[in-house]
């Protein structure tokens, strides 16, 4: 008999933080215990002997011992492989790009060679002397320790590039397929985009400035607007025989799940035989599998069904009044995320939307009591925000499906007739 639970606890300084390779597990007197200290959870997964032929404990340890070379730190640049190269089409060949560099404070320079010499060890950047140049910059973590983030303004030549038409998948089809399972996994690459080589004639094209000199990338830079798409494209084409099956990817996110702990194995087996057989590598760090309850783009995956990242409603419930119409952009943009979750929100919404037309940029209108009203209505709204269930259209039971349509004096709604 396999039973589990959940329960909130506090975090135990006696219980082991994840380890550096992947959830490592731990047996007391009772049950084995899956634990992520990170949000305060404990999953707790107990088996009785002889009632089940394997566990999660089982399943952690054969993955440490099949597959732990694939969650190694990346390989040096020339070994990654050669048959799917980054290419750069660009609209108008005889456009150069010239930018002027950004000026940098003295106190990063530390932090730009560390960076520069980093990237040069490991291959991802040459010097350069070519004549397209882009401008680049560093943006501080919260982490005052930690390395600032290195951003590439690529504007120009993104401005002179053919748009990949790799079309990404519907978020709402990959909630609905996932939220069947009983188990999940998920794995993140690391540094996906890092992990395809640039075509040597385009490598010119991705030069960028910095105060220690020129240089360009040999695998695709991050900045460059076909890089996530280009990256789906691959992924896609490495799991294609399983996506809709029992995984799905979103740009380098994969998502795996399964009816039982035995078929959770089986499919982790063949998820990671794809990845390996095609030179991909997934971040030891943010892997996990074996997992009751898993959060996936913004939403929280579990036996209950989809709901809202708690995180994501906290930071709505403790949004400012806005001050302006870029601030109540935000504040729509991030709502309507929760669009699926609040069937009354656009009533509400509406009072808000008309404090970002182009006349609310330059003068922003007055915030009345109206306006503050549907403000606290759209936060009671979250509060009250329900869970979602898929629907299996195989083999809906007793279950009955409904479609409504409504129309209001801002908006109406239709399904066309297949």
């Amino acid at each position: 008999m396999h039973q589990t639970f959940r329960e909130r606890t506090a975090p135990d300084a006696r219980l082991p933080r994840r380890s550096g390779t992947l959830n490592r597990w731990v047996r007391d007197n009772y049950a084995l215990h899956s634990v992520d200290l990170d949000d305060d959870w404990v999953c707790v997964s107990r088996i009785e002997s002889g009632f089940a032929n394997i566990t999660c404990q089982d399943i952690d340890q054969f993955v440490c011992d099949e597959y732990g070379d694939i969650f190694d730190t990346l390989p040096p640049v020339h070994e990654l492989p050669t048959d799917n190269l980054c290419r750069i089409s660009l609209i108008d060949a005889t456009k150069s790009i010239e930018s002027c560099s950004y000026a940098s404070p003295h106190k990063y320079w530390e932090a730009w060679s560390t960076i520069i010499n980093d990237h040069l060890h490991a291959g991802c950047i040459r010097p350069s002397d070519s004549h397209h140049v882009s401008p680049l910059f560093l943006i501080p973590k919260a982490d005052p320790a930690a390395l600032p983030r290195w951003v590439i303004d690529y504007r120009q030549l993104n401005r002179n590039v053919r748009l990949d038409k790799t079309p990404l998948p519907q978020v709402d089809n990959i909630l609905a397929d996932a939220a069947k399972g009983k188990y999940w996994a998920k794995f993140d690459m690391t540094n996906s985009f890092f992990q395809m080589r640039m075509h040597p004639d385009d490598i010119p094209l991705t030069a960028t400035s910095t105060p220690l000199g020129l240089f360009e990338w040999t695998v695709m830079p991050m900045g460059f607007k076909n890089s996530p798409r280009i990256n789906q494209r691959r992924m896609r084409w490495a799991l294609a025989q399983y996506i809709g099956k029992f995984c799905h990817v979103y740009l380098d996110d994969i998502i795996i799940w399964s009816s039982s702990l035995q078929e959770h194995q089986h499919n982790l087996q063949l998820i990671l035989n794809a990845i390996r057989s095609h030179k991909l590598f997934p971040s030891a760090k943010k892997s996990v599998f074996c997992c009751m309850e898993i959060k996936f783009l913004g939403h929280v995956i579990g036996h209950d069904g989809i709901k809202p990242d708690g995180s994501k409603v906290d930071r709505i419930h403790k949004w400012p009044v806005p001050q302006s119409a870029k601030e109540v952009r935000r504040f729509l943009g991030l709502i309507r995320y929760l669009g699926p979750f609040l069937p009354q929100l656009t009533k509400h919404a509406k009072v808000l939307t008309r404090l970002i037309g182009k006349d609310c940029d330059k003068s922003f209108p007055d915030w009345r009591p109206f306006h503050q009203r549907a403000f606290d209505s759209i936060k009671s709204l979250v509060t009250s925000a329900d869970c979602l269930t898929t629907i299996d259209h195989f083999n809906p039971g007793d279950n009955h499906i409904y479609v409504t349509c409504d129309a209001s004096e801002i908006g109406r709604a239709s399904l066309p007739d297949p």
